[in-house]
């Protein structure tokens, strides 16, 4: 079947982000908006939106072709058909449109950050699990089929066993930096027992800086977010027999070779057949495919909880000096709002 969708906040990634990026120089996967992706997928019809600004949901229907605009998550429930429901408003709002919603619909694709406070994020995991709601979290790059192809090497053992990642991040913890740490969750396979942060010093919140996150396997990550940083990602994965080296569309395998007797690092093609697909698709088919029966997203509710949890305790490190175990027993406890 085909599931009837509908995006909440019709701003930048719910429409535009796209336009950022076209003409300019650099390989992208396209589409990146939400209504760009429900467009692209098979299995779903982009069939209302909802925006408390007239000008905006007006604009955002005339792009996408859209006539069902809706001042409130309110009035779009009391006269839609409705399977699924992008959330794509600021964060501080989350936590109440996924209660309006829950219940009424069969799935959510939720941006980044998760929520304001762990709290919030725990209430959010009770009500989805109440209501049988599949969720999937925008956390792009987890989707993106370049980094699938990079978990594939790492699950094939072509670089033995995984024990050191080193990654240069360009934005603070909170809100970019959930896109980071879902990603080392998904090329680790764990979580963080502790972590510590230096902060970079600009007294900003949130600012980023140089951070340490000792994983329960035992995989140890060093993080680099310099203020002013350009470099939107690079990650550099050391197992015991080779090295992998990823960022936006480019990577390096090296694999060790031992026929002088000794291990050598010989570069390897990044190879294996791989099919394109943006990562805001991707997200969208798996949530289609939950609602099917299916698995869950790769990247879901409790995954970005963990994220959300990593950068309170990395500002909480970074205001303190000392170490952040793993989980924060204070709820209350979250980030800067936005």
């Amino acid at each position: 079947m085909t599931y009837r969708a509908a995006v909440v906040g019709c701003g930048r990634i719910a429409s535009t982000i796209q336009d950022e990026f076209e003409g300019r120089p650099g390989l992208q996967l396209f589409p990146y908006s939400h209504a760009g992706a429900y467009r692209a997928c098979a299995r779903t019809e982009l069939v209302a939106a909802v925006d408390p600004s007239p000008e905006r949901r007006q604009a955002f229907g005339e792009r996408w072709g859209v006539d069902a605009l809706h001042g409130s998550v309110e009035e779009l429930l009391a006269h839609e058909r409705i399977d699924l429901v992008s959330i794509c408003a600021p964060t501080r709002e989350h936590e109440r449109i996924f209660e309006l919603v829950a219940g009424r619909v069969r799935g959510v694709l939720l941006e980044k950050p998760v929520s304001i406070t762990l709290a919030e994020a725990d209430r959010m995991i009770e009500r989805a699990r109440e209501a049988g709601l599949h969720v999937a979290v925008d956390h792009t790059r987890t989707y993106d089929s370049w980094y699938r192809q990079a978990k594939g090497i790492l699950d094939d053992g072509l670089i033995g066993e995984v024990r050191t990642i080193f990654a240069l991040w360009a934005e603070g913890w909170s809100g970019g930096g959930s896109h980071l740490f879902d990603l080392l969750r998904f090329f680790t396979g764990s979580e963080p027992e502790w972590v510590f942060c230096h902060g970079d010093g600009s007294g900003e919140p949130d600012a980023g800086g140089s951070a340490y996150l000792h994983y329960r396997n035992g995989v140890r990550v060093h993080v680099e977010a310099p203020a002013g940083g350009v470099a939107p990602l690079e990650v550099d994965v050391v197992g015991t027999s080779g090295r992998l080296r990823i960022g936006t569309h480019r990577a390096q395998l090296f694999v060790n070779d031992s026929r002088l007797g000794y291990p050598v690092p010989a570069e390897w093609p990044f190879f294996g057949r791989m099919e394109p697909v943006s990562g805001l698709e991707q997200a969208v088919t798996e949530l289609a495919a939950a609602l099917d029966g299916g698995p869950e997203p790769a990247s879901t509710l409790e995954h970005a909880r963990t994220a959300l949890e990593i950068a309170v305790a990395l500002n909480r490190s970074a205001e303190t000096g000392v170490r952040v175990d793993l989980p924060i027993a204070d709820r209350s406890a979250g980030v800067e709002a936005f």
